[in-house]
């Protein structure tokens, strides 16, 4: 019986850098009394103090708030709430991602769809950064607790695996370390997928041409292109292919979707 691979883990230049940098820490004097001082504070450390035991009394105290508000939110979750977090579930959508789809859904109220202005407003982006320094220990912007914060647990559920960024990494280091981790970091993402192999392919025709398509689709298919090649003259498109485009816009204007299809 063959014995599985083991995925060799490769050295990234960011941790080379950094065991550079500990061992000058470790031969460096005014690092090293400093050192010396953390350890004989971790030597003396007592968890069976007053202190200790009341902390550990607080977050008990916590625990016994965060169950009751999970308990709260789920038998009191606004409409808005409910709808965010299945928007979250199912389609991969928080609602920063969900900005540039609630303003195209308000434009056709107008009785007209627009191109949302705001993918180039904000940041729709399958990736995303956050200033973790800014986000929780600003004292300015206390943080909600995450039991509480349901746009963040909507976040989570979009975006659930993060890199989190040393304040001496480089371009380089950050790259390296990706092309170098991705195997693992792969793995871990595919916990979150409900589906393998997620690809998003880009569309051949532009969305102008397969939505007057798709408007015009019960037209007879000369008549159809007629109009066509007045709307989007110097095309070369051929009859057989109108029937084909609409085939596949019903298709995928009618199927439940499958993120990435």
């Amino acid at each position: 019986m063959k014995s599985k691979t083991v995925k060799k883990l490769k050295e990234t230049q960011g941790s080379i850098k950094f065991k550079q940098y500990v061992e000058d820490l470790l031969r460096n004097r005014h690092f090293m009394a400093t050192a010396k001082k953390l350890m004989v504070a971790y030597s003396e450390s007592n968890p069976k103090n007053s202190a200790y035991e009341e902390v550990m009394g607080l977050l008990k105290e916590y625990r016994k708030l965060d169950a009751k508000a999970k308990k709260y939110l789920k038998n009191n979750y606004s409409e808005l709430d409910k709808f965010a977090s299945l928007m979250a579930e199912k389609y991969g959508l928080d609602m920063e991602l969900l900005r540039p789809v609630i303003f195209s859904l308000s434009s056709l109220k107008e009785g007209k769809f627009k191109q949302s202005i705001l993918y180039d407003a904000i940041s729709t982006d399958l990736c995303f950064f956050v200033d973790n320094n800014d986000d929780n220990l600003n004292p300015s912007f206390p943080p909600m607790p995450f039991a509480l914060d349901t746009r963040k647990q909507d976040h989570f559920k979009v975006f659930p695996v993060s890199i989190d960024i040393h304040r001496f990494a480089t371009k380089r280091d950050l790259l390296d370390f990706i092309e170098k981790k991705w195997f693992w970091i792969e793995n871990c993402l595919a916990q979150y997928r409900e589906y393998k192999n997620v690809k998003f392919r880009r569309r051949k025709l532009d969305r102008k041409i397969t939505d007057f398509i798709w408007k015009n689709k019960d037209l007879p298919t000369k008549e159809l292109k007629i109009l066509f090649d007045k709307k989007f003259p110097n095309n070369s498109l051929v009859y057989y292919e109108f029937s084909k485009i609409i085939s596949q816009e019903n298709k995928r204007r009618n199927r439940k979707i499958i993120v990435g299809q």
